[in-house]
């Protein structure tokens, strides 16, 4: 039997099993006739696109109404001389494979690192490429032909995809690699892909496209992102380097803890309300993790508004969004309503707003801006 070329990957296993939260028209073993067959198109146009180093989420427009897939950004690859691919196959594992190795993906990844008390990799690293994982545009190929693929209807058309700010006090964080190898990757499907801001795609899903004045923050894995948006236009954007995965490294070291085993219980147990000693060691790790990041990102924009303040001046109170995975835990807003006080900001809050969804917030807004785009053509 003849090896498959790498340009021959084939999507096996089910990627919607394990993200109950986010709706998917798509059940049951992942083929490329079912990516593209399944679903009634409608006659909206615009994909979205949130390239998230946690997760990736495409969203499209199916029956009028707006339809989200999404899979976990981690896989583990391991040899084929040690594993048979119909084992993963009769226990539903999703997986791509290559000539030399199966890559176990999505929350099948993080599965299997839990269970060896190590780490799933990633294709992307603090909000970019991951340098380090020779496979991530590859793998990054066949994640998006089942988290967008199947919402396209027509050729060159319009795919917003969500790119990270310049990071703070880091000169060498270089976005433009990045955004380039997305925007190549997305070409192989027949699509026009633009990039807009992460923070600044959540100020638009929660505030609609005409949104006005706000700032928005993108608590994801990898980083935290703040935009400014003034009258419907991004001011100013950046990223903040500690997010999600410094707080599970910090409370895995903390404890003694696998961080695989930390982001688990971040995920479905911490709740950021209670007393940090009337609960678990893991989960006081995490809270004070949690403080700090709340305190630095805060810090952040303090400094950014300060720096700026020869180009941006806020007469007015103005309304803070907030989305991203990392703000999922219960109690986490009114933590940062208080840090807020504690910071005092150049400027005057009128509400904090957390998104309906933070998990699918960016996707949403990038289809919104792609939408809209169609729309003026």
């Amino acid at each position: 039997m003849r090896k498959r070329r790498i340009d021959e990957f084939m999507l096996k296993g089910d990627f919607t099993k394990k993200v109950e939260y986010i709706p998917s028209t798509i059940k049951g073993k992942i083929t490329k006739d079912r990516l593209q067959g399944d679903r009634k198109m409608s006659d909206k146009f615009g994909i979205g696109l949130d390239v998230g180093t946690g997760f990736l989420v495409g969203a499209g427009f199916v029956n009028e109404e707006i339809s989200f897939k999404a899979i976990r950004n981690a896989f583990m690859s391991v040899p084929k001389k040690q594993f048979n691919s119909l084992l993963f196959d009769k226990n539903n594992i999703s997986y791509i494979e290559d000539n030399d190795n199966f890559h176990i993906v999505g929350d099948d990844a993080l599965d299997f690192a839990r269970i060896k008390n190590g780490s799933a990799q990633r294709p992307l690293e603090k909000g970019v490429l991951n340098p380090m994982e020779k496979a991530s545009a590859l793998i990054l190929r066949e994640m998006f032909t089942f988290t967008f693929s199947s919402f396209i209807k027509k050729q060159g058309e319009n795919l917003v995809f969500s790119i990270p700010g310049n990071q703070v006090d880091n000169e060498s964080f270089d976005t433009n690699y990045h955004m380039m190898s997305i925007r190549a990757l997305c070409k192989k499907f027949g699509v026009s892909p633009i990039a807009i801001n992460e923070a600044y795609a959540v100020a638009i899903s929660e505030l609609g496209t005409d949104v006005t004045t706000a700032l928005s923050f993108s608590f994801g894995a990898g980083l935290v992102n703040c935009a400014l948006t003034f009258k419907g236009l991004s001011m100013f954007e950046f990223s903040i380097e500690k997010s999600g995965d410094f707080i599970d490294s910090q409370s895995s070291k903390a404890v003694g803890e696998s961080v695989s085993v930390m982001s688990k219980i971040k995920e479905t147990e911490l709740d950021l309300s209670k007393d940090e000693f009337e609960v678990s060691d893991e989960e006081r790790a995490l809270i004070f993790s949690y403080e700090y990041v709340i305190k630095n990102t805060l810090d952040n924009v303090k400094r950014a508004f300060l720096s700026n303040k020869d180009k941006v001046k806020l007469f007015d109170a103005i309304p803070i969004v907030i989305s991203g995975g990392t703000s999922m835990p219960k109690g986490f807003i009114d933590r940062f309503k208080q840090e807020i006080d504690y910071v005092k900001l150049p400027f005057k809050v009128s509400e904090v707003i957390h998104a309906e969804n933070p998990l699918t917030s960016v996707a949403k807004g990038c289809l919104l801006y792609a939408n809209s785009m169609e729309c003026q053509e």
